[in-house]
């Protein structure tokens, strides 16, 4: 039978009326009734190691039953509670001994009076109690408490997310409880385990006996196998909660958590944290370089967001190897106050490689700097393979100049095989200040004669508000620097200046070669508008080609076989396919 949670007995009040006496009851003389009075309706919750039980009522037909010995003589006698009293099927007086009754009270009537303790999932139920001693001819006021204690697992997000149920076994099962004197007696193995199915709430709670020596074995059960793990024997005391955090063993160094990823970013930017150190989460490359990995998905809450320290000096340059493994940190968010310098990302200068991170739900609000992104603020190495999805970038100053971007906002590097998908960029209406938009990058020039490039690239579904210069992939296109085998779909601009569906604006030294934007619609902010579909050009100047939406994909794995292997070989190309609503998608992107 399924047990209420936390309930414990309280006794109620159940008031007998005397004929022919019409004086107060509490008087002993000749007309004083010997049946007693039980009273009491509240019931204590379990209490944490170092916190009192809160408390709670009974309800309407709950029934316990009592024993007492001594002045009283009730042996399973079964009380129900009705309106703040507890009704007596046979009323208890006291007897001519003249003695202190020792009183005993056990919830739920029902199941301990045919000592059925588990319920038909597994689960001992829980067991309310009172014990205590009445003065002779005293009324009775009950107060429950739990026979047993309570264990609480807390699974951590990533991995609760994976789960489908989990499975329970403590180490001993309560044979049969002594009503006499509220001891149980346990056998030494159990045969019961406990299934209870994926709570979104990540809590999982089971009762256990209060014993000496009990452990708890737990299987994790999963859509592509089992994990275990084992609450190691330990003594549990009567009406006492215990937490338990269950957290997926880390196989390696990496970022496995919310708080591992709060970690690497204060200390990635030379904050101190908690005697964290950076050796937590990456591996050697035998170069002098490191590579972190991020292992797990990473859902971040505003307590989270609000512990994330950018650094100050945006000098700091990360100069080994960041690989998301294709996991996805959701709903971080860049506030103003976390950092000061001139530029503002995730990572502001990397002059190594971020690949395989996945941004969702981020949110960007920045004021006082000039180079913005979610990402990186400066690349001056490789970005591979880096997705942002339905984030927003907000820019609240309207009085200084500003530059950004969801992916970087200066490139000098190269950026290949990312993409931005229902990104946001807004910003207050500006009169005399300028703010330079690009979904996938705002500046990108070169330097030094190290031609930076942005190569399979896409911006989908994306929106620029107020901004003087806006482009689909790319706002400001600088001396050397190249886009190639690269579309944009669906991008909306609203009280913008300078608008391309590919770059805002280019130099002639810049060259676009092998792109594909909407039919109608401005490649260059600085051109006529062309007059094609989906449109295809091998430099920017030849004249557009309209095809079908449909060989968009074609189109880009041509050039990933053909000019991406002869011309960069050196990097590894994502392949394309057809998605449902829109021209193409990364190959990895099918679910």
């Amino acid at each position: 039978m399924n047990v209420r949670k936390y309930i414990i007995l309280a006794v109620g009040v159940f008031a007998i009326g005397m004929s022919g006496c019409d004086r107060d009851l509490t008087q002993t003389d000749n007309c004083y009734d010997k049946r007693l009075v039980i009273t009491g309706d509240s019931y204590s919750d379990f209490g944490g190691m170092q916190s009192r039980a809160s408390s709670d009522k009974m309800e309407n037909g709950d029934k316990i039953l009592m024993y007492a010995t001594g002045g009283l003589t009730a042996d399973a006698e079964e009380l129900t509670y009705a309106n703040g009293v507890w009704q007596q099927a046979s009323p208890l007086t006291w007897n001519e001994q003249a003695k202190d009754a020792e009183v005993l009270s056990y919830y739920p009537a029902e199941n301990i009076k045919d000592n059925n303790l588990y319920q038909e999932n597994g689960a001992l139920i829980d067991v309310l109690y009172n014990s205590q001693t009445v003065a002779y001819k005293n009324n009775i006021t009950l107060s429950f408490g739990h026979l047993f204690s309570k264990l609480n697992f807390i699974i951590d997000k990533n991995l609760n997310n994976k789960i489908e149920y989990v499975e329970f076994t403590p180490s001993a099962t309560v044979n049969h409880i002594d009503l006499h004197t509220a001891t149980y007696v346990c056998s030494e193995q159990s045969d019961r385990t406990i299934s209870i199915a994926r709570q979104d709430s990540r809590n999982y709670s089971l009762i256990i006996p209060a014993d000496e020596n009990l452990s708890v074995d737990i299987t994790l059960v999963t859509a592509n196998g089992c994990k275990t793990a084992t609450v190691a024997a330990r003594t549990y005391k009567r009406g006492t909660l215990y937490q338990c955090n269950i957290k997926e063993e880390k196989n390696g160094a990496g970022i496995y958590t919310a708080d591992d990823f709060i970690a690497f970013t204060n200390l990635i930017n030379q904050n101190a944290y908690e005697g964290r150190s950076l050796d937590e989460f990456r591996e050697d490359n035998g170069d002098s370089t490191y590579t972190y990995y991020l292992k797990n998905d990473i859902v971040l809450t505003d307590k989270d967001n609000a512990k994330i320290q950018l650094g100050e000096n945006e000098n700091i340059i990360f100069n080994d190897v960041l690989d998301g493994m294709n996991h996805t940190i959701s709903n971080l968010k860049i506030m103003p106050g976390t950092s000061k310098p001139y530029r503002l990302a995730l990572l502001m200068n990397n002059e190594g490689t971020v690949k395989n991170v996945r941004l969702s739900n981020a949110q960007g609000t920045f004021s006082q700097r000039s180079y913005l992104a979610l990402l990186v603020a400066y690349n001056k190495g490789l970005i591979d393979n880096c997705h942002v999805k339905n984030s927003t970038i907000t820019v609240d100053n309207e009085n200084s100049n500003q530059n950004t971007g969801a992916i970087a906002a200066l490139n000098t590097g190269v950026i290949i095989n990312s993409s931005c998908n229902g990104v946001t960029i807004k910003s207050k209406k500006r009169k005399n200040k300028y703010l330079s938009a690009g979904m996938i990058v705002c500046n990108h020039n070169s330097v030094n004669g190290k031609v930076s490039k942005v190569m399979n690239c896409y911006a989908y579904n994306c929106n620029v508000t107020n901004s003087g210069l806006t482009g689909g992939i790319c706002a400001r296109m600088l001396e050397g620097s190249t886009i190639e085998n690269c579309y944009t779909r669906k991008i909306t601009f609203k009280s913008t200046g300078t608008t391309g569906e590919l770059v805002g604006s280019f130099l002639d030294e810049s060259i676009v070669k092998n792109c594909f934007y909407e039919y109608g619609k401005r490649a260059i902010g600085e051109q006529a508008t062309p007059k094609s579909n989906l449109a295809y050009s091998n430099t920017i100047t030849d004249p557009a080609k309209a095809i079908p939406t449909s060989e968009v994909a074609t189109r880009l794995n041509n050039w990933i076989q053909t000019t991406g292997i002869s011309s960069f070989s050196e990097y590894k190309f994502t392949e394309w396919t057809q998605g449902e609503e829109i021209p193409a998608i990364f190959i990895n992107e099918r679910e």
